[in-house]
């Protein structure tokens, strides 16, 4: 049993075979897709893991003070904002510049973002 915001590790894990046609598009086959990811929900033993069953481990809190980074060829920018979500590496969040501007970011370190591109 896993409950909710647990981390999963290697030993949470347990190796089936069989055929994989029948099972869900989001079901998870590789360790590495799981390993340091945390639990949404509470887990029961023998339940098929799906993609959106865990998350990255936050790497941001809402209200954290972040550095938001932009760079291209020749040229880099930073400024402080201040994280409006939590997220973990990868995860796209809301950030409040001092201007009470928001801007859509990707988290790309703790405490660093960078302006989201779509």
């Amino acid at each position: 049993f896993l409950p909710a915001g647990t981390p999963v590790r290697l030993a949470s894990l347990e190796e089936k075979y069989g055929d994989l046609s029948h099972l869900p598009d989001q079901v998870i086959t590789a360790r590495d897709e799981a390993v340091g990811k945390t639990t949404k929900l509470s887990l029961k033993p023998g339940t098929i893991l799906l993609r959106h069953h865990l998350e990255n481990p936050p790497s941001i809190s809402r209200g954290e003070s972040v550095l938001i980074a932009s760079r291209g060829p020749g040229f880099r920018i930073t400024r402080q904002g201040q994280a409006l979500e939590s997220g973990g590496l990868g995860d796209t969040i809301r950030v409040r510049l001092p201007n009470r501007q928001t801007l859509a970011t990707t988290i790309t370190a703790p405490g660093v973002v960078s302006i989201a591109t779509r």
